[in-house]
């Protein structure tokens, strides 16, 4: 009887592989390759940007779905003008410096000792021509203020109110005694002050060149047609006794 040998054993048969379960997959298994399909992968290296397929010019602040934020538009501002623009349209004004017009003239043709009709012509023409030398003032001031003038038939308009708002004091004789005509002067002179003070807003200065330019064109007009009255006036002939 044969025994096996202790020093050479008989080595076991291998253990057979267990079937794969229904439903599970081996650990070996691996994905189908992508590149299998109809196109190849196409490497990271030459894969599009995500900005490549936005237009240069494209608005990244707009989002979609989202009301687009209005757009803010930053102007420059332009210089304030020397005639600034407020207490009323020219039209408005200029209406009203018809109507103080108007008044001066109907005033003159009352109190003045001159015929009616000269009176209301002298009136309208003296008012017409101080109002061109206020607006000449005005161009005057603004130049040496160096700004720029502004809404020109604005400045007319007030002139033309202020002028002729001053000229229905012009011939109201207050009578007072021991006064002249101081009284009647200061207030021609204090409407006029305070129309072109509040309508024209400007700095004390710049006011006071734009006032004094107007004083100093009034006094040239008048000595002016001083000087031309002077000139035409008929001196009376002397008389003279006869030569012996």
């Amino acid at each position: 009887m044969t025994t096996p040998d202790s020093t050479n054993p008989t080595p076991a048969s291998p253990t057979p592989p267990t079937a794969p379960v229904a439903g599970e997959r081996s650990v070996y298994d691996l994905a189908p390759d992508a590149a299998s399909g109809d196109k190849a992968r196409t490497p990271k290296i030459q894969a599009p940007g995500l900005t490549d397929d936005f237009e240069e010019d494209a608005d990244f602040d707009d989002v979609p779905g989202l009301p687009k934020p209005a757009a803010t538009e930053i102007k420059e501002q332009a210089p304030d003008g020397f005639v600034k623009t407020g207490w009323g349209s020219a039209q408005t004004i200029a209406a009203l410096g018809v109507v103080a017009t108007i008044g001066a003239a109907i005033l003159a043709a009352t109190l003045s000792t001159q015929p009616w009709l000269k009176a209301v012509v002298l009136c309208l023409y003296l008012t017409g021509l101080q109002t061109l030398a206020g607006i000449g003032a005005v161009v005057f001031a603004a130049r040496m203020a160096e700004k720029a003038l502004g809404p020109l038939e604005l400045a007319a308009a007030r002139m033309l109110l202020a002028v002729a708002a001053a000229r229905c004091f012009l011939p109201v004789a207050y009578n007072v005694p021991y006064t002249g005509r101081i009284l009647e002067g200061l207030s021609v002179i204090g409407v006029y002050v305070i129309i072109t003070f509040v309508l024209f807003r400007l700095p004390r200065q710049h006011w006071f060149v734009m006032a004094a330019s107007h004083a100093t064109l009034l006094i040239l007009l008048w000595l002016g047609s001083s000087i031309e009255f002077w000139a035409n006036t008929v001196e009376p002939a002397i008389s003279r006794p006869p030569l012996p």
